[in-house]
């Protein structure tokens, strides 16, 4: 299988999972911050042109 198919995948998977927060109203940062790292990655397959970056905080475990 083609190693990006694959990475778009997991990266849908992971979305998917986080997006439904499990009924819960309010997620934590880190948790909102994965979804949408996961939700620029898959967009960046689409359209190649995207800005490519993240945010990476330590402290975001405790927000």
């Amino acid at each position: 299988m083609n190693d990006t198919a694959v990475k778009a995948v997991a990266a849908m998977s992971v979305f998917y999972r986080n997006s439904l927060s499990k009924g819960r109203f309010i997620i934590p940062l880190k948790q909102e911050l994965e979804l949408t790292e996961q939700y620029l990655y898959i967009q960046s397959l689409r359209y190649m042109e995207l800005p490519k970056g993240g945010v990476k905080n330590e402290n975001l475990d405790n927000h």
